[in-house]
């Protein structure tokens, strides 16, 4: 009988703290998913950064050694971008720079 008493009385802790845990987990998914994205993207533009972008290189050529389909890789450069963001409005270049995105 004790032993049933002290399970009833665990299994109702547990109970309790179940809500709490659920909360804390998704706290802790959500803060990860925003750590992996400023781990990978750029924050003034949103695009991939350097690190990212050569692992995913990395993959894809990987990826053509097993499949020899020709294929293409273009990258962009903004020239002076470092000047234009020092000496123009941030937020105006925030707004603008998704639109190189496409």
């Amino acid at each position: 009988m004790v032993v049933m008493a002290a399970v009833s009385t665990l299994y109702a802790q547990v109970a309790r703290l179940r809500p709490g845990m659920r909360h804390q987990k998704g706290s802790l998914q959500a803060a990860l998913s925003r750590l992996e994205e400023l781990a990978s993207h750029d924050v003034l533009t949103g695009l991939l950064n350097r690190r990212c972008m050569a692992q995913r290189l990395h993959l894809e050529q990987a990826r053509l050694q097993q499949d020899p389909r020709p294929s293409r890789v273009c990258l962009i450069g903004l020239d002076n971008f470092k000047h234009i963001r020092a000496t123009s409005n941030r937020d105006r270049d925030r707004r603008s720079l998704p639109r190189s995105r496409k």
